[in-house]
């Protein structure tokens, strides 16, 4: 079945998406120069119908979210469904954008069939534009999930956590996708302590090998 009548030609729809219902995926409109057509922050389509990682098309963007001011939160699956899924996010502090250029040319190389790339150029795009470490509220969205989360210092202060664990719409989005994606490995971006951290969990233990 299908919420909506059929897309227009302009529309950039893959064949696995069409077969999967067009509405459960934000797709490009090159008309318009706009994302249409979302999965909701907790991983539903805009149909009813949850939206598995087997069902995302390979090189088309997709929008899992948006900011606290509106702006599209994308993700694009490059590579192969054969390998190590792997989840890249560019940018969660809008002053660390080193891993902007990385996410590029990790968006334009050529990949091998070893690796199932979901590349997320930035989870924080309002502090991007701003400048600023924190989101349009004011959190530290890498404070800000809930797994062990704490209360952090209140609004202004660089750290501050958010009023309660989750409580802003990129780290529900992020949550989501992360939960729908199941990733091997997830490498996030910041600076400039000039270090590779490994964490705790499969991540933690896969870079310590």
């Amino acid at each position: 079945r299908s919420c909506c009548p059929p897309p227009p030609s302009h529309w950039r729809i893959a064949p696995r998406a069409i077969e999967m219902d067009y509405c459960g995926i934000a797709l490009w409109d090159e008309d318009s120069g706009q994302y249409v057509r979302t999965v909701a922050s907790n991983g539903t389509a805009t149909d009813g119908l949850q939206l598995t990682a087997e069902q995302v098309p390979f090189e088309t963007p997709m929008q899992f979210g948006t900011s606290v001011q509106g702006r599209s939160l994308v993700v694009k699956r490059r590579g192969s469904s054969e390998g190590a899924r792997v989840l890249v996010v560019g940018v969660i502090h809008g002053n660390e954008q080193a891993g902007l250029p990385i996410a590029d040319l990790l968006d334009k190389m050529e990949l091998g069939g070893n690796i199932d790339l979901w590349l997320v150029r930035s989870m924080n795009p309002d502090g991007v534009v701003a400048d600023i470490r924190q989101n349009a509220n004011g959190v530290d969205l890498n404070r800000n999930f809930s797994v062990n989360w704490a209360e952090i210092g209140l609004r202004g202060y660089w750290q501050y956590s958010g009023p309660s664990a989750a409580s802003e719409p990129e780290t529900q989005a992020m949550m989501a996708l992360a939960r729908m994606i199941e990733p091997d490995v997830v490498i996030w971006y910041h600076q400039d302590y000039f270090r590779i951290e490994p964490k705790s969990g499969r991540e933690g233990q896969i870079r310590a090998r």
